[in-house]
């Protein structure tokens, strides 16, 4: 009989199939040592039944799984375990290694990469772990560590994350028996969080532990300019049943699924907001979206009912509680951006990294675009200093469109941002100019991580492009 993805591993390890022996046969050493990421729930509608949780593996433990645990394809690729696990030892915990050496081995094994250093994707795998858990480490710390460009390291990170979209995706092959989907990495690695700080208020169980742990149930405080309601009344058990539900909603596997469970969810808890955001997802209108992530991001400021400190917080996003409220706020903004609204996209984009400036969501890119097309460039250039180590492809190509609008035209200055943008990614010229028709984001038809990081740059900026024709015949000169 074969096992399906989502179905429970045979090897008893308490995680889903595809998570655990899919495609490494029978291992049971791995399964022996207890290595293990969060255990997956089985949720019905108004019922949850969580299986025990596995042991979390020790260091030690973790070491001994890349030794003889892994059945690596090469010499280099264990060498880049060994390396990767000695790099972060003292930094993070055991359980965090154990999740970029479950990355690294699947992508290894299935994407056979050959590189020159194993720095570039050590550092990658790093950053799939400070990105996942909201951790105070910047990308260009992690460059300045592995010794690599923060260009390079940026460019393995995507390759990372498009793996780990398309390996995770029940669509993209193997046997299933669910048409479910699978939750984001990022959304996994809150889901596990979550529970983690349930369990560590309910065993210390100490009066004012909201107090200490940030939250400030007073009504009518403000947070970033929102005026922040009385908190819901309902029990903190109802409240993580019913964001339990709304896990589940991610998952689902139809529109009508996802929306029966994200009303349940409301029935549970009316203050939750990623009900809000999983139902505007649903809905192809975007006025209708934006309505509904309006009322999520009141919701999650009812469910909160907090106080953030002036000149925000490092700690805002190690709460799990709070990303709901930080991300529908970021869903938000994109649906005023969709609906050409560039000044309302600005504020909730603004007011996230007031809340966390580490910017875990990206808040910063779509706050560029938004500044440049109104022409706001003082507070365009003050973002980009900022964010000054940040190689992404949008503040590489948004750098010349503000060098542009600073200079008021065309001028050799420009040499030197146009020519940083072409060596980055030199797709998002081919798209901008129809030398390559622009697919959709996530379509899967580009061939590489570089390359989707184009579509998306170009589907989500392109009207700022279209209003530049002297740029793109300037650009278009030097030589496309």
């Amino acid at each position: 009989m074969k096992i399906g993805r989502n179905e429970p591993c045979y090897c008893g390890s308490g995680k889903k199939y595809k998570r655990c022996c899919l495609g490494k046969g029978q291992e049971p050493a791995i399964a022996s040592t207890g290595y293990t990421q969060a255990p997956s729930e089985a949720v019905d509608l108004r019922t949850e039944a969580v299986q025990a949780p596995v042991p979390a593996p020790t260091l030690e433990e973790i070491k001994r799984i890349a030794e003889t645990g892994i059945r690596w394809e090469s010499e280099a690729y264990a060498h880049l375990a060994h390396q990767l696990i000695s790099h972060m030892a003292d930094v993070y915990e055991p359980r965090h290694i154990g999740e970029a050496l479950s990355v690294w081995d699947n992508f290894s094994r299935e994407k056979r990469p050959s590189f020159k250093k194993e720095g570039a994707f050590c550092a990658a795998l790093e950053y799939m772990v400070v990105q996942a858990y909201g951790l105070p480490v910047t990308q260009n710390d992690l460059a300045l560590k592995y010794e690599v460009s923060s260009s390079t390291l940026s460019k393995r990170y995507q390759e990372l994350l498009q793996f780990a979209d398309g390996y995770f995706d029940p669509q993209s092959g193997g046997a299933t028996s669910s048409p479910s989907r699978t939750l984001p990495p990022g959304i996994e690695a809150e889901r596990a969080l979550r529970r983690q700080q349930n369990q560590e208020k309910q065993s210390s169980s100490v009066p004012g532990a909201e107090a200490e742990a940030g939250l400030d149930t007073s009504a009518g405080k403000k947070a970033s300019g929102s005026v922040i309601v009385a908190a819901a009344s309902s029990s903190p058990a109802v409240r993580e049943e019913a964001q339990e539900l709304l896990y589940a909603a991610m998952e689902a596997g139809s529109a009508e699924e996802a929306a029966k469970l994200a009303h349940a969810a409301l029935e549970l808890y009316t203050h939750s907001a990623d009900a809000y955001g999983v139902l505007a997802g649903l809905t192809e209108d975007p006025a209708d979206k934006k309505r509904l992530l309006a009322e999520g991001i009141a919701a999650g400021e009812r469910d909160l009912a907090e106080s953030c400190p002036q000149g925000g917080s490092p700690d805002v996003w190690l709460r799990a509680e709070a990303r709901p409220y930080m991300r529908t706020k970021l869903a938000y903004a994109e649906a005023c951006w969709e609906l050409k609204e560039p000044e309302e996209t600005a504020i909730p984009l603004e007011e996230l990294l007031k809340l966390d400036p580490a910017d875990p969501l990206g808040a910063r890119y779509l706050l560029l675009a938004a500044y440049l097309e109104q022409n706001r460039l003082e507070e365009a250039g003050r973002l980009l200093q900022t964010y000054t180590d940040d190689q992404s492809v949008t503040f590489v190509y948004d750098r010349l469109i503000f060098a542009y609008k600073k200079l008021g035209k065309v001028t050799p200055e420009l040499n030197a941002p146009y020519r940083q943008a072409m060596q980055h990614n030199p797709h998002v010229l081919d798209f901008l100019f129809g030398g390559k028709p622009l697919p959709k984001p996530g379509s899967g038809t580009t061939t590489s991580a570089e390359e989707e990081a184009a579509v998306v740059y170009v589907t989500t900026h392109i009207r700022l492009w279209i209003k530049l024709p002297e740029l793109l015949v300037w650009i278009y000169k030097q030589g496309r």
